[in-house]
């Protein structure tokens, strides 16, 4: 008895908390990896590198995949039916690294702010997401910077709590320095800020 292929409905469910992805192409790992796991939902990753026996499956999930493209992108892809087809396209334009996209990444996590207390788990979570993603993308940067982007993206009302943080490693760095002991030095920690 030959398998059954997922419903319409199924693929849709699948597809549907995958972001869309961007014109310039800055959120391609992302998406694509999105892209990956919402086949393996429906029990057909290879569908993204094989053309599918069921043409009109296929054609479902890449209506899927299309769905989920921005209008420019869309428009380069609209005459292409099959989800192998349309993965081929979009690794050939965005599957390296550009200094564009590497650039835009790093602006993106630098411009980072959080307007409302009620919101700042995402938002951390959103940092922590944009910081990793620059990783992979080969530029890493340093914990101290990081701890500084976290520090001036947080809304006002965490200034307090930052200032009283500040102010108690530098008193204890002071107090250590007089001691003259062999006494490191301590540094705040994006565990501390958080």
């Amino acid at each position: 008895m030959a398998t059954q292929n997922p419903s319409f409905s199924d693929v849709s469910k699948a597809f549907l908390a995958i972001p869309e992805l961007r014109n310039n192409g800055t959120n391609f790992e992302l998406w694509q990896a999105c892209v990956k796991a919402a086949t393996r939902t429906i029990g057909n990753k290879a569908i993204l590198t094989t053309p599918h026996t069921d043409a009109n499956f296929d054609g479902i999930v890449a209506a899927a995949i299309q769905g989920k493209l921005q209008n420019n992108l869309f428009m380069l892809v609209n005459t292409l039916t099959t989800c192998k087809g349309i993965m081929d396209s979009l690794i050939t334009r965005f599957g390296q690294t550009t200094a564009v996209i590497t650039a835009d990444a790093k602006r993106q996590l630098f411009s980072m702010k959080c307007q409302s207390d009620s919101h700042i788990m995402k938002h951390l979570n959103d940092l922590k997401l944009q910081y990793n993603h620059l990783t992979e993308l080969g530029r890493k940067i340093d914990k101290k910077t990081y701890i500084n982007i976290i520090i001036a993206s947080l809304p006002s009302s965490y200034r307090p709590t930052i200032d009283v943080l500040s102010t108690s490693v530098n008193t204890q760095n002071r107090i250590g320095a007089a001691l003259r002991t062999n006494y490191i030095p301590v540094v705040l920690t994006s565990t501390q800020v958080i």
